[in-house]
């Protein structure tokens, strides 16, 4: 039984065309933001690459059915590439794994114009609660600005304050905690700021 020519093609391209699908009706239904289309990107595209090296594999075999030059490079690249994919296309249909998969902090930038620290988290968050501290002081919930779904900012009230030392979050108990994209209720945490 023969499935024909290009079989490793039309498998990736295949299941490419499936998680875009399904990331639309996720995206759709509210289960993921606009942010799973990178690591949707970055999984197609390895998959992609690992599709063009499936065709150097069926090009490479010579007529008496052994491989050829082109075989033996494409065929590692091929194996590689699909496996590639894979951790990318899970983050995107399942951003939880995210977590899982890759590691990270918070990170944390001073703005010089308008003077401000920049938090950028690890995972999406919700951009409602204001329990964030500066140097133990509450901050004012008109201080704070998303820009994005990682990317908070506090705006400084002048820039002749001098920059903070140390920040808070979810750290009192009677003000809403920040939540991630997912609902989960970042721990409490105090994170020491950069110098100048």
């Amino acid at each position: 039984m023969s499935f024909g020519r290009h079989l490793y093609a039309k498998v990736a391209l295949a299941v490419v065309a499936f998680l875009l699908l399904l990331d639309a009706i996720l995206l759709a239904a509210g289960l993921v933001t606009l942010e799973s289309a990178r690591p949707l990107a970055i999984g197609a595209g390895c998959a992609l690459v690992g599709a063009v090296a499936g065709e150097l594999v069926e090009r490479g075999q010579k007529a008496d059915g052994t491989a050829g030059v082109l075989a033996w490079i494409g065929l590692p690249v091929a194996v590689g590439a699909t496996l590639l994919s894979l951790p990318f296309f899970a983050v995107a249909v399942y951003p939880p794994l995210q977590e899982f998969l890759i590691r990270g902090g918070v990170e944390i930038r001073f703005i010089a114009e308008p003077p401000a620290v920049e938090f950028l988290f690890p995972n999406p968050m919700r951009s409602e609660g204001s329990n964030v501290t500066l140097d133990g002081r509450p901050v004012a919930a008109q201080n704070l600005e998303w820009r994005g779904a990682r990317s908070l900012w506090i705006h400084l009230d002048t820039p002749d304050d001098p920059r903070p030392r140390r920040a808070g979050f979810n750290v009192l108990p009677s003000v809403p905690p920040l939540r991630e994209f997912s609902g989960q209720t970042v721990p409490p945490q105090h994170l020491d700021l950069p110098g100048r």
